[in-house]
């Protein structure tokens, strides 16, 4: 009797441990959106962008906008700084060749102490030029280094624009709701965000050798600053 009864509580417990087998296991009750799609056996399907507070990016969009208009001014008054030291130049050389026709008078007359002193003058006034070029070059390289940080200002701007939408949309839904994974218009706005991630590391890439150049143009400015002083007197 009692074997019976052991062989027939074996054969309850085994067919409970069956039955567990077959069961389908329930998912948590409060699963991560985020994890969903892997706790069911799916690809993931990952968030790749997280908006800010649109209180976050307001702020940042009101300084981005400042800057870019800040950039455009400066764009204005190196294009001027620019065209002034071309008329610089122009006059400083006019007075060179002038002074190139006075030394050759002087030769023909053989007054060679003018000969001297104005030859002298014309050395200054050519390494006078060197400088207005050098500086004229500094103002072109800054006034690229000005459209490159506008660029990227306009770059930036699009993608905070696109940001607050995106902040926007995913509030409407829930933010933490599982369809903000799926829905077409947070993708479209995500694909355009990747995209302007992109354009943005290539604009910051340009300034980067921008501020290079412009740089090297100031250095180049300091040696011809150096060697104005040593022979302006």
């Amino acid at each position: 009797m009692k074997k019976r009864l052991t062989a027939a509580r074996r054969y309850t417990l085994f067919g409970a441990f069956v039955a567990g087998l077959a069961a389908p296991s329930a998912l948590p009750a409060q699963a991560n959106p985020d994890s969903l799609a892997r706790a069911q056996g799916s690809p993931e399907i990952m968030r790749l962008v997280e908006p800010r507070s649109e209180r976050l990016i307001r702020q940042e969009l009101e300084d981005t906008r400042a800057s870019e208009r800040s950039a455009a001014a400066a764009i204005r008054e190196s294009r001027r700084a620019y065209e002034r030291s071309k008329g610089l130049i122009n006059i400083q050389k006019k007075e060179i060749d002038t002074q190139k026709a006075r030394i050759d008078l002087a030769k023909k007359e053989e007054r060679e102490g003018d000969r001297i002193a104005l030859e002298s003058d014309r050395a200054r006034a050519r390494i006078a030029v060197r400088l207005m070029e050098r500086t004229r070059d500094l103002h072109e390289a800054e006034r690229l280094l000005q459209e490159s940080k506008q660029n990227y200002a306009r770059t930036r701007i699009l993608y905070l624009e696109s940001e607050a939408r995106l902040a926007a949309l995913q509030s409407r839904i829930g933010a933490d709701s599982a369809n903000t994974l799926i829905d077409p218009d947070v993708m479209v706005i995500k694909r355009q965000l990747l995209t302007l991630q992109r354009r943005q590391s290539e604009r910051l890439q340009d300034m980067a050798s921008r501020e290079r150049a412009v740089a090297d143009r100031k250095l180049q400015v300091l040696e011809a600053q150096i060697r104005w002083v040593a022979v302006r007197n």
